[in-house]
C-alpha cells in the first residue's frame, strides 16, 4: 500500500525521469522510493528502488544564481569521468541537468577520518591523477574570474553597500588568477568540489559533478585543502599520489588554495543572497 511520505517523494520526480528508471512503474509508486542524505540546498537526491536494481535521481531544486555550475558542462564532464570508472555512469537527463538518472553507487560514504590515513590519502591523490589524465570534454575551461564576477554581482544587488570591499576582492583574486596560470600548462578535467560527502568507497568513486571544470590539476588539490586544513600532514602523500608534487607546483598551489578561497567564500554568501537570507549579506572582505 502507498505511504504518504513516499508518495510525496515519488512524485518529485518529473514523469521524464521516471520514464527512464529501468522496471519503473506505476504500482513502484509508494514502494521503495526514500530521500537521501545529501544534496544540500540546492538538490535533492531520491532513492528508487525497482525489480531491476536501486537508481538515484538527483534534482535541481532551485537552476537560478549558481555561477560556476552549467548543467550541460556538469553533464559533459561527469560523462567523461564515468566512462573511466571514476564516476557514476548517467543514465539519462535533462539536457540542462534539472534531473539526473544514474544507478545507485554501492559503498561507504569517506569520513574526515579516513582523511587521516596516508594510504587512503595517497589513494585519493592517485584517483585525483587518474581524472586529471583523461582528454577533458569539449567545455570552456575554468575562467574564476567571470564566476567571481557572476557572484560579486548576485550580492550587490542584494547587498550594494558590500560593492567597494568586494571590488578589493576581486582586484586580489586578479593577482592570485595571474598566479595560478605561471606554469602555463593544458587544463585537464577536474570535480572542482571534492569533499568526503563526494566519495564513495575504498576506490573511491566521485559523486555530484555540479561544480566540475576543465582546470589546472592543482585546483582540485586547492578544494580539499581548503575544505581540510588538516591535510597539509599528509600533503606529500596527496600530492604523490597526484603526480603533482614539484617545487613549482606547490608553490602555485598556495595561489589556486586563496583563489578556491574566495570562489567558496563569495559562493556561500551569493547563495544567501539569491535566496533571500538576509544574515548571509555580509560585506565579504578580502585577506590580508
Amino acid at each position: 500500500m502507498d505511504t504518504p511520505l513516499s508518495s510525496a517523494v515519488a512524485r518529485l520526480i518529473p514523469p521524464a525521469a521516471l520514464a527512464c528508471i529501468p522496471g519503473w512503474g506505476e504500482g513502484l509508486l509508494g514502494q521503495g522510493v526514500s530521500l537521501l542524505a545529501g544534496g544540500g540546498q540546492l538538490n535533492r537526491c531520491v532513492l528508487v528502488c525497482t525489480p531491476d536494481g536501486r537508481f538515484v535521481v538527483r534534482l535541481r531544486i532551485d537552476q537560478a544564481s549558481r555561477p560556476g555550475a552549467v548543467g550541460s558542462q556538469e553533464l559533459a564532464c561527469q560523462r567523461v569521468a564515468a566512462a573511466a570508472g571514476l564516476a557514476p555512469p548517467i543514465l539519462a537527463s535533462a539536457p540542462d541537468a534539472g534531473w539526473v538518472v544514474m544507478p545507485f553507487v554501492e559503498g561507504a560514504l569517506w569520513q574526515v577520518a579516513d582523511l587521516a590515513s596516508r594510504e587512503r590519502v595517497a589513494r585519493l591523490g592517485e584517483r585525483l591523477a587518474e581524472l586529471h589524465a583523461l582528454a577533458p570534454p569539449a567545455v570552456a575551461p575554468l575562467d574564476a574570474l567571470a564566476i567571481i564576477r557572476a557572484q560579486v554581482r548576485v550580492i550587490t544587488q542584494a547587498d550594494p553597500s558590500s560593492a567597494e570591499p568586494l571590488a578589493r576582492t576581486l582586484e586580489r583574486a586578479r593577482g592570485l588568477s595571474e598566479a595560478c596560470g605561471s606554469l602555463g600548462r593544458c587544463a585537464v578535467l577536474n570535480h572542482g568540489d571534492v569533499n568526503v560527502a563526494n566519495l564513495i568507497g575504498p576506490q573511491p568513486v566521485l559523486i555530484d559533478w555540479e561544480y566540475a571544470q576543465v582546470a589546472d590539476p592543482l585546483y582540485d588539490v586547492a578544494c580539499l585543502l581548503s575544505y581540510y586544513p588538516g591535510l597539509r600532514d599528509h600533503l606529500d602523500w596527496l600530492l604523490g599520489g597526484a603526480m603533482l608534487g614539484s617545487a613549482a607546483e606547490r608553490r602555485v598551489l598556495e595561489a589556486h588554495l586563496g583563489l578556491f578561497e574566495v570562489l567558496n567564500g563569495l559562493w556561500s554568501v551569493a547563495q544567501g543572497a539569491a535566496h533571500g537570507d538576509a544574515a548571509g549579506l555580509v560585506a565579504v572582505r578580502p585577506a590580508e
